[in-house]
C-alpha cells in the first residue's frame, strides 16, 4: 500500500508498495514556509513559487500560468530572464502570455490534471513553439505540473530545460508534492486579493453615502442664529460646531417612519434632560454624556453603524476622549441602549428594587447601583408619552398604532397572520391594550423610578389620569369605540396633509 518511510535526512514515499528514493526531503520542501508570508499578494506568491521550484529541480526557465476559466485561457505576465543560477523576473501586464487551453504542454496538463515530462519539446506535437518565438530561446527538455484544488485546475508550473541532463521521475514527484503548498497559497491570496478588492469597494461606497448622509454647511448655518441653553449637562466640553452638525446629521439620518423618528428622539432626550436635571448631580460626568446622547443610538437595529455614523471629522464628538474614557463611554452607551428592551425591564427592576430596599439603600458612589438606575431611567424616557398630558399622549399612540398597522400590513401582504397588536382588523381593540399595557409596564416603571426621584412623581399621577381615560372607553360599546377610533384616524391625517404641504411649501421657497 502507498506509504512514507524515513531515513536520515530523507522521506521516501512508496506508491503502491514500490519504492522512489529521494523523492522529498525536508530541505526540498523548507522553502514552503516563505510561500504563505506572501499570500497578501498573488504577485508576490507566483515569484516565490517560481523561484523555489527552478532552484530546486535545476531549471533554466520557469514559468506559472494561471487558468483563466471565463475565457478558457492561460495566462501569465511574469517572465523569468535569469539563468539556473539566479531567479530574475520580469513583469509586464501589458505584454502577458495567454495561450489557449486547448494548445500547448501547459494547455494538456490544465485540461487532463497530469504532470508530464518531456525529453524533446520539439519532437512532441503538443508543443506550442510560439512560445519560443516570442521569449527569443529555445526549449528543450519539459517539466509540467498542474496546479489543482481538488475541484479544478487553477494553474501550471512549467520548468525548461533541465541543467545537465533531464528532468528526472524524482524532479517530477517532487514538483507534485510542491504544487500541494503552491495551490493552497494561490487560492489563499485570491481570497485576500477578493477581500480586498471588496474592502475597496466598501469604502468607496461608505464615502459616497456620508457624502450624502451628512449636513451642507447651509444647513449648519440655518441654526448659528439659534441660542443653545448653557445649562444643558455636558455640552460645555463639546465644540458648539461640531455639536450642532452631528445633532443636524443623527436628524437627517432618521428614519421617515411613523413614531420612531427624530421626533420620539426628541422626546427622549427631553425626558432624559429632565431626570437629569433633578438627579442633584448623582451621575459622574461620563454616564451624563452617554445618557444625554442615548436618543442618537437608542435604535437597536445595527448598534455599530449607528455609532459609527457621525465619525465624520467635523462630526466627532468624542474626538477629545481619551482611550480608557470613549472605551467606558461606549460601554455605559452600550448599557443604555439594551436596557430600552423590555424583555430586560423586568429583571432590572427587580435588580433595582432590591438595592432600593436593602438596608443600605441605593449607594450613589457605586457605579454598579448607578447602572441599575439607569437600566431603569431608560425605559421610563422611551416610555415618556404615556405621562404626557391627554391630547398628546392620544396621538403619540395613533403614531405608534400606525407603525405597528403599517407592519401588520406588510406580513399579510406575505401571506403571514400578525400578532393581533399589528392586525389593523382589530384596532377595535385599542382601548384594551392601552389599559393593559400602562398597568402591566408604565406604572410599574415609574413607580420604581420616582423611588430614586421621588421629584418627578408626577408622571405616576399623570399616567394613572391616562389610564382612567382609557378605561373608560374599553367600557364602551363597540360601535362606540370604532367611531372614536375613526376620528382619531382622520385628525392624524388631517395633520399629515397639513405637514406635506408645509413640507412642500417650505421646498418651493429653498
Amino acid at each position: 500500500t502507498d506509504g512514507f518511510t524515513k531515513s536520515p535526512g530523507t522521506w521516501r514515499f512508496h506508491p503502491g508498495g514500490h519504492s522512489v528514493s529521494d523523492v522529498v526531503s525536508t530541505n526540498t520542501l523548507h522553502p514552503t514556509r516563505n510561500l504563505f508570508t506572501k499570500v497578501k499578494n498573488m504577485d508576490n506568491v507566483i515569484k516565490v513559487i517560481m523561484e523555489h521550484a527552478k532552484v530546486l529541480v535545476r531549471a533554466e526557465r520557469v514559468t506559472l500560468f494561471l487558468v483563466d476559466h471565463k475565457k478558457n485561457e492561460l495566462y501569465s505576465s511574469i517572465l523569468d530572464i535569469g539563468d539556473v543560477n539566479s531567479a530574475v523576473f520580469v513583469q509586464d501586464e501589458t505584454n502577458e502570455i495567454r495561450l489557449p487551453l486547448s494548445q500547448g504542454i501547459v494547455g494538456y496538463v490544465a485540461r487532463t490534471g497530469q504532470p508530464i515530462r518531456i525529453a524533446d519539446a520539439y519532437k512532441d506535437p503538443r508543443f506550442y513553439a510560439k512560445v519560443d518565438e516570442g521569449t527569443q530561446r529555445i526549449t528543450k527538455s519539459v517539466l509540467a505540473v498542474p496546479l489543482a484544488d481538488g475541484k479544478q485546475v487553477v494553474g501550471v508550473i512549467e520548468m525548461l530545460n533541465k541543467h545537465q541532463g533531464l528532468f528526472t521521475q524524482d524532479d517530477e514527484e517532487f514538483l507534485v508534492a510542491y504544487s500541494i503548498y503552491c495551490t493552497l497559497a494561490i487560492n489563499v491570496a485570491r481570497m485576500y486579493d477578493r477581500i480586498y478588492r471588496s474592502d475597496k469597494k466598501y469604502r468607496v461606497a461608505l464615502e459616497v453615502l456620508t457624502y450624502h448622509n451628512c449636513v451642507t454647511e447651509a444647513d449648519v448655518a440655518a441654526v448659528l442664529p439659534c441660542n443653545i441653553p448653557d445649562n444643558i449637562p455636558g455640552i460645555t466640553q463639546i465644540d458648539k460646531m461640531t455639536l450642532i452638525r452631528f445633532m443636524l446629521t443623527v436628524r437627517k439620518n432618521y428614519r421617515p417612519i411613523s413614531y420612531h423618528n427624530w421626533d420620539h428622539a426628541f422626546s427622549v432626550a427631553h425626558s432624559m434632560y429632565f431626570l437629569l436635571k433633578v438627579s442633584e448631580h448623582r451621575f459622574v460626568p461620563i454616564e451624563v454624556s452617554s445618557k444625554d446622547k442615548r436618543f442618537v443610538l437608542s435604535d437597536k437595529f445595527t448598534q455599530a453603524k449607528r455609532i459609527e455614523l457621525p465619525w465624520q471629522r467635523d462630526h466627532n464628538i468624542f474626538r477629545y476622549f481619551r482611550n480608557a474614557s470613549y472605551r467606558n463611554l461606549l460601554g455605559i452607551i452600550k448599557h443604555a441602549i439594551l436596557a430600552t428592551d423590555l424583555a430586560t425591564f423586568w429583571a432590572s427592576k427587580a435588580k433595582l428594587d432590591e438595592l432600593l430596599d436593602s438596608p443600605s439603600g441605593l449607594e450613589w458612589n457605586d457605579q454598579a447601583h448607578r447602572m441599575s438606575v439607569v437600566s431603569i431611567a431608560m425605559p421610563t424616557c422611551d416610555l415618556c408619552a404615556m405621562f404626557k398630558p391627554w391630547g398628546v399622549q392620544v396621538k403619540v399612540v395613533m403614531l405608534i398604532m400606525q407603525e405597528f398597522w403599517n407592519q401588520g400590513d406588510r406580513e399579510k401582504a406575505s401571506a403571514n397572520k400578525p400578532l393581533s397588536l399589528m392586525d389593523r382588523d382589530e384596532a377595535v381593540q385599542l382601548a384594551d391594550g392601552q389599559v393593559g399595557f400602562i398597568r402591566a409596564i408604565c406604572l410599574p416603571c415609574y413607580s420604581t423610578i420616582v423611588r430614586v426621584f421621588p421629584q418627578v412623581s408626577a408622571i405616576v399621577d399623570a399616567a394613572q389620569s391616562n389610564l382612567k381615560q382609557w378605561e373608560a372607553i374599553s367600557k364602551l360599546s363597540y360601535e362606540e369605540r370604532e367611531r372614536i377610533l375613526q376620528q382619531q384616524m382622520e385628525q392624524k391625517f388631517a395633520k399629515v396633509v397639513r405637514r406635506t404641504a408645509m413640507n412642500i411649501s417650505s421646498h418651493a421657497r429653498k
